[in-house]
Parts: structure tokens; C-alpha cells; sequence
């Protein structure tokens, strides 16, 4: 009985339609607000809109749940850790390829 028990299981398994797809991977905890009471994001990185094409940004290069990127010189500030440490730059474009990247930048 343990055998063709086993035996179904497997037989199961390699038929075509019955396993079931990976979970997918948890979504990252949303931007959170600061002591100041400031929204901060997070170290994330994220395919975006960016004037019509899809690009490559730094979460604090969006706006907070929305799927656009922001325009470049715009302040952005994420969170480096969880003990309140924070990034502050600028958000900067640059294309190479033909691949866009907003990215928080120091300058």
C-alpha cells in the first residue's frame, strides 16, 4: 500500500498542470513615516513609467504607491537601516543602451 501510495504521489507530481506555481516573493513593507512624521521609503528598486517608457528607479524615486517615477532634482530620502538611518539625495536620470535609471544620488 506504501508503495503505490508513493507511486501516485509521484505520478502526481510530473503530471502536466497539477503542481502548483511558486509562491510569489512577499511584497516589501510600505514607505513609513519618520519621527518628523515624514514619509520615507525603502531601499527597494522598482520598474516604473517615466514619460511614457518603462524604467528602472529607486523607490524614493517614485510616488508612494504609485507606479511612476518621479522627475529628476527631486529630493528623495530611504531608509538605510532599522535603526532610523536615512539616505538623503537628489533623484537622478541617466540612459545608457537605451535603458533609463532614476536613481537617489548625492550630489
Amino acid at each position: 500500500m506504501q508503495f503505490t501510495a508513493a507511486l501516485l504521489t509521484v505520478a502526481l507530481a510530473l503530471a502536466p498542470g497539477t503542481l502548483a506555481a511558486p509562491a510569489p516573493a512577499p511584497a516589501p513593507e510600505p514607505w513609513t513615516k519618520d519621527a518628523a512624521g515624514v514619509w520615507v521609503a525603502n531601499n527597494n528598486w522598482w520598474n516604473v513609467n517615466y514619460k511614457g517608457k518603462e524604467i528602472r528607479a529607486h523607490e524614493s524615486c517614485t510616488w508612494q504607491g504609485q507606479p511612476n517615477a518621479r522627475d529628476p532634482g527631486t529630493r528623495c530620502t530611504y531608509w538605510t537601516n532599522a535603526s532610523g538611518g536615512q539616505f538623503h539625495g537628489n533623484c537622478l536620470y541617466a540612459e545608457q543602451n537605451g535603458k533609463g535609471t532614476m536613481s537617489c544620488f548625492r550630489l
